[in-house]
């Protein structure tokens, strides 16, 4: 009987063996791809806790807040997960690769990551890489950044109470970024209209056809009603571009009372194809003002165009509104502002750098004071080729107008 046991034992045993020698080495196939997925994939945030931040420069202009943020606010919606926002200020004395290496690094950071560029981005490219454990969302210009920044959201996936990174979608954009290409020239035009068109009792046919007379490619008006009383509760924006003949509008209300506004607008005859407000500060009981930014599709090329009005009740308040402005227009090539500035202060200054300044006295565009207080302003590339304005009396600011060449080389 002992005998059986053995044997029946000693078989149940070479039985076993196989299986065990199967479990011990696994198959071989199957152990590398789990490794293959766990090393293209990083694990941002786990059962409603995130185990990355955000980081953005501590000195960063608004475009690249917003491309940070724009992150931020995404991983949150994928997840539960409160990430973190911060910029990259660190202690003098301190390392900044000595953080903890669990970060997601958007635009131009003081992380050593941030400084590495790959090959073939062009002049206006960006890239979404993974450097160690930290991913890095960067770009030539901060234009671009918001590209990556939407990139880098659409390589997550949640799955399981867990939020997960795909490293191999991480890539390189190639663009070049050539206004050169704009044939032939810009005209552009900057009017205050005082007061939605006081000067011409609200008569918008007067004004359209002034300003069309001009054949302005892109116009910034100031002081424009929306549904104001004393302006017969007309739609200014929407009745100029339409009576002058420009396809695209965007109004900016700087005062916002609900129904009625108060502002600025820009006229073009080229697409718009995204349009901000950036509120400015204002001292106290001060009415509000606001820049308006444009986006603008001139033939496949996206210039940025800024119209903005300054504050009239202090020289204080209007040096803070400069300084704002000069902090939006970081990171832009290309751009050009146009404004009732209430002020020649800026002029002879570096408020913004290099940039080229039609008006530097020789227009007296403030009629009732003869003073030089609107004016167009071009970045550096941008050539002044002709100018001049157009004393109307049909509002107490006259109608200044520049036409433009992109020349940088």
């Amino acid at each position: 009987m002992k005998k059986i046991l053995v044997s029946l034992l000693a078989l149940l045993l070479l039985l076993l063996l196989p299986s065990c020698a199967d479990t011990a080495s696994g198959d071989p196939q199957e152990s590398q791809t789990i490794i293959q997925t766990e090393d293209t994939r990083i694990l941002l945030a786990e059962n409603g806790t995130p185990l990355y931040t955000v980081v953005f420069p501590q000195k960063s202009d608004l475009k690249t807040e917003a491309a940070a943020q724009n992150v931020q606010e995404g991983l949150c919606a994928l997840t539960q997960a409160k990430f973190i926002l911060t910029d990259d200020w660190v202690d003098r004395d301190t390392d900044p690769d000595a953080f903890s290496d669990y970060e997601i690094l958007v635009g131009g950071t003081n992380r050593s990551a941030s400084s590495i560029t790959p090959e073939n981005t062009g002049n206006d490219g960006w890239w979404v890489m993974k450097e160690g454990k930290r991913i890095v969302v960067n770009a030539v210009s901060s234009w671009t950044l918001a590209d990556a920044a939407d990139y880098v959201l659409s390589l997550c996936s949640f799955e399981e109470g867990k939020l997960y990174l795909n490293t191999e979608g991480c890539k390189t954009e190639y663009r070049e970024y050539d206004l050169t290409t704009l044939s032939p020239t810009l005209r552009i035009g900057s009017y205050n209209i005082w007061l939605g068109g006081n000067g011409v009792g609200h008569n918008m046919d007067i004004l359209a056809e002034e300003i069309k007379s001009f054949n302005l490619d892109i116009v910034g008006l100031q002081e424009v009603d929306k549904n104001f009383e004393r302006s017969g509760y007309q739609d200014v924006a929407k009745l100029l571009a339409e009576k002058a003949g420009y396809d695209h509008y965007a109004y900016t209300a700087a005062v916002d009372h609900g129904d009625s506004q108060y502002g600025t607008a820009i006229l073009s005859k080229y697409p718009i194809k995204e349009h901000e407000i950036i509120r400015l500060t204002v001292g106290n009981g001060h009415e509000p003002r606001a820049i308006g930014h444009a986006v603008i599709d001139i033939g496949g090329v996206l210039i940025d165009f800024f119209n903005t009005h300054l504050s009239h009740e202090s020289e204080s308040s209007r040096l803070v509104q400069l300084d704002e402005i000069a902090k939006a227009t970081e990171g832009f090539r290309g751009f050009i502002i146009t404004a009732d500035f209430n002020t020649t202060a800026f002029i002879g200054r570096k408020t913004f750098g290099d940039c080229k300044v039609l008006n530097k006295g020789q227009y007296k565009t403030f009629l009732p004071s003869e003073t030089a207080i609107d004016n167009i302003i071009a970045d550096s590339g941008w050539t002044f080729l002709d100018s001049g304005m157009n004393p109307s009396w049909n509002s107490d600011h006259a109608l200044l107008w520049a036409e433009l060449k992109y020349q940088a080389e």
